[in-house]
Order: C-alpha cells, then structure tokens, then sequence
C-alpha cells in the first residue's frame, strides 16, 4: 500500500494526457457570435454551438423576443436558451447526446437537461428554458452550459437583476413616449398641436406619435406592433398593426382617428400600444363636444390661430411656444393670437373677446379688443400672471370670440412649482 500513492501520483499525468488526446474538443475557448464561449471540435466537419438567450419565442414566426444577456426577474418570466448546431447535417446518420446545465450565482447546477437527439432527427437547433420567478430565482452572475457526450462545446454567461432595478431591460421602455396632437402640417407633414384635450369635429383627427428606444436589440427577424384605440365604454374601436423590419431605421410610428361627432363619443380614451402581443404602454386623451361655430360665412372669411408662450424680454419678442407652464412668483402666460384673411372682413368694426378659461370652465379674466373698420391687424394678444397665490395648478384655457362667436380655443396646463421638470 506504500507504494500505490506514487504510482497513482505517476499515472495521473500520463491519464491526463491519454484523456485529452482522447477529446474532441479544444481546452481553449473562442469567442463566437452573440458572445457565446464556443470550444471548437478539433475536425473540420465537428459540431460547434452558438447561442441565443432571449425572454420569449414566436413559434409561428420563428422570433427570438428579448433578446440579451441580462434579464428581469419577474412572475411568469423565463429565459429561453436557443442552441444553434453547425454541421448537424454530417452526423445525421448518428444519435447525438447533450446536457443542458445551467448554474446559479454560487456556481452550483439549478437545473441540468438531457436530449437524445434521435438519428433521424436532423434538427439544427436545441432549446432549454429555465423560470426567473422572484420564489425560485435571485439576482446575480448565471451559465448556461451545452455538453455533447459529455465534453462542454458552449457555455453563456447572463445576469440576472431586480425587477425594481430593471429600467431599460422591460419590454414597456421600448416605448420613451406618446404625444398626442391636433393636426398636421400638409407641406412638410410634420405633426403640430400636441394637446391632451380634443373637441369633435367634422374634419378633425388625433394623431399620436409613438417614439421608440432600444427596439432594434429587442428581437430578432420584425418587430409586430399593434396600437389599439379605446373608447370612453372601455371598448377598441380602431386597430392598426405596424410590422417594422429591424433593417427600417425609423424609431417612431404614427397612427390617426377621425373624431368626427357622428363617430366618437365624448370622454376619456386611450391608446395602447403591443410588441408581439405584449402591452408597452397606454396613455390617454379626453375627447370634449364639437365647440360653438361662428355662421358658415364669418368662419369661412376670419380665422385665428392662438400661440401660447411663457416669457417675453424687454423688447417683448415672446419665445419658447409650449401648452404646459409653471407657476412662479413673476410668471406669465402670454397668447399671441394671429388672424387671417382679415383683409376679407367687411365694413363693420370687428369686437374681439379673449377669455382665460380657470380649472372650474369659468372665465376669469376677459379682455376686449375692437378693430375698426379698414385695420388689418393680424395680431392680437393678451396675458395673465400665474403666480401662486393667483392659480392652482391644473387645466386651463384661452377662448377667442368674434362678435360673441367662438373663432378659437387654445388649452394649456399649470404645473405647481414643486412640479417642475428637474
């Protein structure tokens, strides 16, 4: 028995270079596609592995969703390892034998898989899936390992994180954000008017602008978008699909509706917004009654267009047009109000009323304006201070009467101080 430590202590170096003589595989690993630690086969024709971890897979499409190496834990969630075999086809003929391991942050196996792969099975492609419940799973340093006959090919290093501490990493955060708007530009197509708040009208529509962020990492193949617009009864009633290749450039959508009165009714609505069936976001809109109209032949002859802003320097250029406000000591909201076709006015002095509409749809600061006959102003305006102990925070709005006839409508919102965008 003296004897037999040395020779095993003999032996062992020379089993070690017989084993490795033995394997298949190269004790060095590479760096392959999408960061997969690949061993590669010593023969030409050997299988070699990549894989792909993601959130979720389309079977119809055949779709990676979510794709990446860091994942959020989360109830119902999983990640799906995808394993990609170069050269199956030449061991068609052949039965296959992998393990799956995956290791958990303190370097032990939380769940091993094994998959015979038949010799008539000539599937170039293999898939595990583990769940990253908060019960089952905690946040750290993960592997995801692929042994064929027991000799590792590939392994997948992936973290794991608080839902909490998630951000960028949720599916919603696609979605940076959601503007609203009341018209668009007919030459240059751009989208003006974001509001919040839209009245009925025969001719009018809500264009909503969906900006996108980190969308073309998010998946593999197109992104299948589906915005669906909710009526004030809770119910769809307009939905549109957007299938955006990952090689489109573009990181917004558009969709619109008309809110002619015969179609809409008044109310909260909301548009949501679904990637692979899986809701981003929802934000929402109010639609208000189709406002007063001046006779066919005054709206036709005068219009106006009301421009708010929330300073003006000595000279009195006004600068920064916007719809929403903060209060302050010496603040003001400024309306710039330009008319058109004022020229085709007439012979009659033209009595113009502005009014600054409180939270309660009260006026409370009127101001008159007479043109008289022959003036072809085309500007009017008009101001209030928004200090604090003057306004509360909430919506307001600026209303422009003709001869006691509504020719405009502006609305804008205050924001307290302590609302201040930091």
């Amino acid at each position: 028995m003296k004897y037999l430590k040395p020779i095993v202590l003999l032996l062992f170096p020379v089993l070690f270079v017989v084993m490795s003589a033995c394997s298949d595989r190269s004790g060095i690993p590479v760096s392959g596609a999408d960061s997969t630690m690949v061993y590669p086969s010593k023969q030409a024709d050997g299988i070699n592995a990549e894989i792909v971890l993601c959130r979720k897979y389309d079977k119809k499409t055949g779709t990676h969703i979510g794709l990446g190496s860091v994942f959020a834990i989360g109830e119902k969630e999983s990640v799906n390892a995808f394993v990609d075999l170069e050269n199956r086809f030449v061991h068609s003929g052949r039965v296959l034998l992998f393990h799956f391991d995956w290791i958990g942050p303190v370097g032990k196996s939380i769940f091993l898989k094994r998959i015979d792969l038949p010799s008539t099975d000539s599937s170039g492609m293999i898939s595990s899936s583990i769940s990253i419940s908060p019960e089952k799973r905690q946040a750290g340093e993960y592997i995801f390992k692929v042994y064929l006959f027991r000799e590792l090919i590939a392994e997948k290093h992936f973290e794991l994180v608080d839902e909490s501490k998630a951000g960028d990493l949720l599916p919603g955060a696609i979605v940076s954000k959601i503007t609203f708007y009341g018209s668009k530009d007919k030459k240059s197509g751009e989208l003006t008017a974001p509001e919040s708040i839209f009245s009925l009208g025969e001719k009018e529509r809500v264009f909503a602008s969906i900006d996108l962020k980190n969308h073309r990492s998010y998946a593999d193949g197109e992104l299948k978008f589906k915005l669906d617009w909710i009526g004030p009864d809770g119910e769809s009633f307009y939905r549109k699909t957007i299938d955006l290749p990952l090689t489109d450039s573009a990181s917004r959508l558009i969709s619109s509706i008309s809110i002619s009165p015969k179609n809409r009714k008044t109310g909260k609505c909301s548009l949501r917004i679904y990637l692979f069936d899986e809701l981003l976001k929802e934000q929402s809109f109010e639609l208000q009654s189709e406002p007063v109209s001046l006779p066919k032949k005054r709206v036709e002859s005068i219009t106006a267009k009301i421009l708010l802003y929330g300073k003006a320097d000595k000279s009195a250029m006004l600068t920064g047009p916007d719809s929403v406000f903060v209060c302050g000591e010496k603040a003001k909201v400024y309306a710039m109000i330009k008319l058109e076709n004022i020229r085709f006015s007439g012979k009659k002095e033209l009595k113009f009323q502005v009014d600054w509409i409180g939270t309660n749809g009260i006026s409370f600061y009127s101001k008159k304006i007479d043109l008289p006959v022959g003036d072809t102003t085309n500007e009017i305006s008009s101001s209030i201070s928004v200090a604090p102990e003057k306004r509360l925070p909430g919506r307001y709005a600026v209303r422009l009467s003709l001869a006691g006839e509504l020719i405009g409508v502006k609305r804008f919102e205050l924001l307290g101080d302590f609302d201040r965008p930091q």
